[in-house]
């Protein structure tokens, strides 16, 4: 009993730590559509790799995109925030391990822009990782073309162009 006892008290102690560390940097937006939220120093993209596995143009308002399929890095469990609102003005930030599974990249005039990050949970059972049958998608942004990817949206429904190019048209 005591051997299935520890892991699981560092694993929460770790994911509270890691909540409470991250909640200091975040801002949020919460629109109609999809959660935003804003992290100054930027996202780290979970899973990320060089390894382009397929890459087609796409059409995303009318603009040609350049979308890769990139070969995730070999199954790692990572650290994902989840994001929900509470009330109005109030955000709830949950931390819970999971394995990333599919990335894409998209580029528009050679600038990377964005990535679509798919990943599923894993919960710890009997003393076992498993996984759960449920994915997790997510989009990390560089919103203002600076190279830093600090802009988060969950519950989005399709890649969107970035502000930067917006602003630019």
């Amino acid at each position: 009993m005591k051997l299935f006892i520890l892991p699981t008290l560092v694993t929460f102690l770790f994911l509270v730590f890691t909540s409470f560390t991250f909640a200091q940097n975040v801002d949020s937006k919460i629109q109609t559509k999809y959660l935003e939220i804003v992290r100054k120093d930027g996202w780290e993209v979970p899973g990320i790799s060089s390894k382009v596995e397929k890459s087609k143009k796409i059409l995303i308002s009318e603009v040609k995109v350049l979308e890769e399929k990139l070969k995730p890095k070999p199954e790692i469990p990572t650290v994902l925030e989840s994001f929900s609102q509470l009330e109005k003005d109030e955000l709830q930030i949950s931390s819970y391990p999971v394995y990333v599974y599919e990335i894409y990249a998209y580029s528009l005039n050679n600038k990377r822009f964005a990535y679509k990050v798919f990943s599923t949970p894993r919960i710890i059972e009997n003393g076992l990782r498993r996984r759960v049958r449920a994915t997790i998608t997510v989009y990390f942004y560089d919103e203002d073309g600076d190279g830093k990817y600090e802009t988060r949206y969950q519950e989005m429904k399709a890649t969107k162009l970035p502000k930067w190019f917006q602003n630019k048209n």
